[in-house]
């Protein structure tokens, strides 16, 4: 459910795993839709009621824009699909309580979509820390910059943070084992213009984090990068404990 960057992206790859079909698409824009309906030689559709009323689902991926992850995922819940969704899980806490609580009363597997816990080398800093190879964590340091986007308004856009900087947020729980009790921050935006009705959300924010075990942590992450720049993403994680890094 979802046609744009990171649907296509989801649709491709379940055509590359082994024992999973890709079975439909939907996107509210039934012209999008219906042109990865083409690409991918499987039926589309033009609202989410339609994917999931259809019958071809054994589970579903929910790839819509961020602020819009709710209503579908009751439908889904409600349709008893196991769900992967897109990171953020939502952009406010209500929403994301709501969208947890729905899953676990119905008992259907809610998967958010940290694909760094995937990654080779993300895993192997996972693994080095649970086999205590790195001792106790003291600091860490987290990077993700990316280009500049010129398709989201300002009005549009989520805050880097929630956006992008929640993957990071999740290694450093997931690696330390230990929730952030404390946060201090400064943010920067790319079109500091605004009105009384369009706040532009942050587009840069360094961070420093303090987790319940007594570990610090650093977070730098925008969307900032100059178009033109060689590489769209440069991220980085550093960990130092007491006994390796």
């Amino acid at each position: 459910l979802g046609a744009g960057l990171m649907g296509s992206r989801h649709a491709r790859a379940l055509t590359k795993i082994k024992g999973a079909t890709l079975a439909a698409v939907a996107d509210t824009d039934p012209v999008r839709a219906a042109a990865l309906g083409r690409v991918r030689g499987v039926p589309s559709f033009g609202t989410a009621e339609d994917l999931i009323d259809s019958g071809l689902l054994d589970a579903i991926v929910i790839a819509t824009s961020e602020r819009h992850h709710l209503a579908p995922t009751r439908m889904a819940v409600a349709a008893g699909l196991p769900i992967l969704l897109e990171k953020p899980l939502a952009t406010t806490v209500p929403d994301a309580e709501e969208i947890v609580a729905l899953a676990q009363s119905a008992g259907v597997l809610l998967m958010p979509g940290h694909i760094l816990r995937f990654d080779p080398r993300y895993r192997f800093a996972r693994e080095a820390a649970a086999n205590g190879l790195l001792g106790r964590i003291v600091h860490m340091w987290a990077r993700r910059n990316t280009i500049q986007r010129a398709d989201h308004a300002p009005s549009d856009r989520v805050p880097v943070v929630v956006a992008q900087g929640i993957h990071d947020i999740d290694i450093i729980h997931w690696l330390t084992g230990q929730s952030v009790a404390r946060v201090s921050a400064e943010d920067g935006v790319l079109d500091e213009s605004s009105t009384p009705t369009v706040t532009p959300a942050s587009d840069a924010i360094i961070a420093t984090l303090r987790l319940t075990g007594g570990t610090v942590a650093g977070l730098e992450v925008s969307r900032a990068l100059p178009l033109g720049t060689p590489n769209a993403i440069d991220a980085q994680l550093e960990v130092i404990g007491t006994k390796g890094s």
